[in-house]
C-alpha cells in the first residue's frame, strides 16, 4: 500500500521489550527516506496471537502517538516481527529465588503448548505437596490445566502463583471458579488508578474500538517499548544504532500508564513499578506494589557498558 508522510503502515506482527536497546536497528537504505522500520517480536496468528493480538494493538497506539506529535526527526514509523517463549529459564529463575528467600522447588515439569490432559501433571503436584505451584503455562491448550486444577478441588487448597498467567488473558475466559485466587506480579494491568493510564485506556478505546482485548502485562509493552525508544531517539537526535546506544547508555527515562521507566544503560532492562495482583471474578485486585524495583544484573555478568558485544543469554547461577 501507498503511504504519506501522515501515514504508518501496519504489518504482520509487532510487539516489544522492555529491553529495547539491542534491538532497534534501521537499514542504510532508509537513510533519506520518510519512514523509519521498528522491528519486534509477536505474532498475530496461531497458537500465540492471544499475546501478539493486545501487543499490536498497544504499539498501534504508541507509534500513532509518536506520528501526531510530528513523529522523529521528522520521519515516520514503520514496523514489523514474531514471537518468542523462555518458561525454562524462568524455571531457572524460580529455583534461584525459592534458594535464595530459604525455599526449595519440589519438582519441576514442562509440557509441549498442545497438552490439554494435565491430569498426570496434578497427581506429580499433589504427590509433591508443595505450598505454591509457580505455573508458566501458556497458550490456549494450557488453559485446560488451570479448569482441571480447579476441578480437582486445588484451587483453593494450593496457591497458584506466575508471572505469566493472563498473558492471554485466561482470566477473562475462565470462570472465576477457575481462577479467583491466582496470583501473578505485573507491572501494568488495567485497573491501576492513575489520570495517566486512564487517559491511556481512552486513547487505546479511540483506536481499537470499545471493545478491545484488555491491555496485560506483556501487552502494554507493545506500547512502553516504543516510547522509551522514541525517547532515546529524541536525545541521540538520530536513528543510527551507535547514537542510540550513546543514549541508553547515558540512562533514558520516561513516564506512561505503567508509571515511571528507567532504562538502564548498564543492562538495557527497566526500572519501574512491579504489582502483586490477584483474580477476583475476572478482574484484577492489588495486593501491593513494588515500587521502582530496579534491574538484577546477575551478578555484575550483565554490563553492556563493559561487554557491548555480549550475546550471552543470561540466568541465575544456581
Amino acid at each position: 500500500m501507498n503511504i504519506s508522510r501522515r501515514t504508518i503502515l501496519k504489518s504482520a506482527a509487532i510487539g516489544a521489550a522492555t529491553a529495547i536497546g539491542s534491538a532497534v536497528t534501521r537499514a542504510p537504505a532508509l537513510a533519506e527516506s520518510d519512514t523509519v522500520k521498528v522491528a519486534s517480536l509477536r505474532d498475530l496468528s496461531g497458537a500465540v496471537d492471544v499475546y501478539g493480538v493486545p501487543s499490536h494493538m498497544c504499539m498501534k497506539v504508541a507509534i500513532d502517538e509518536i506520528n501526531a506529535a510530528g513523529g522523529l526527526l521528522g520521519k515516520k514509523v514503520f514496523y514489523i516481527g514474531a514471537d518468542y517463549n523462555a518458561p525454562r529459564n524462568i524455571g531457572i529463575w524460580t529455583h534461584y529465588l525459592a534458594g535464595l528467600h530459604g525455599g526449595e522447588v519440589v519438582g519441576d515439569d514442562y509440557y509441549p503448548l498442545d497438552v490439554t490432559d494435565f491430569s498426570t501433571a496434578i497427581s506429580k503436584i499433589q504427590a509433591a505437596k508443595p505450598d505454591y505451584v509457580h505455573s508458566c503455562l501458556v497458550g490456549g491448550p494450557h488453559m485446560s490445566f488451570y479448569r482441571q486444577w480447579a476441578a480437582a478441588g486445588m484451587l483453593h487448597k494450593t496457591p497458584i502463583v506466575s508471572i505469566v498467567f493472563a498473558g492471554g488473558n485466561e482470566h477473562a475466559v475462565l470462570t472465576p471458579e477457575e481462577t479467583d485466587g491466582i496470583i501473578v506480579a505485573y507491572n501494568y494491568f488495567e485497573e491501576i488508578d492513575t489520570p495517566e493510564n486512564k487517559a491511556f485506556l481512552k486513547r487505546v478505546a479511540a483506536s481499537a474500538g470499545p471493545d478491545h482485548p484488555y491491555v496485560n502485562g506483556i501487552a502494554i509493552g507493545g506500547y512502553t517499548g516504543p516510547m522509551i525508544w522514541a525517547e532515546a531517539v529524541k536525545k541521540a537526535g538520530s536513528f543510527e544504532r551507535d547514537a542510540l546506544m550513546a543514549a541508553v547508555a547515558q540512562g533514558i527515562e520516561w513516564s506512561g500508564p505503567s508509571g515511571r521507566m528507567v532504562l538502564d544503560g548498564k543492562t538495557h532492562s527497566t526500572q519501574q513499578d512491579v504489582h502483586i495482583i490477584q483474580v477476583k471474578d475476572r478482574k484484577w485486585s492489588l495486593i501491593e506494589t513494588k515500587k521502582q524495583v530496579p534491574p538484577y544484573d546477575f551478578g555484575g555478568r550483565c554490563n553492556l557498558l563493559a561487554n557491548p558485544k555480549n550475546t550471552e543469554i543470561l540466568v541465575p547461577r544456581v
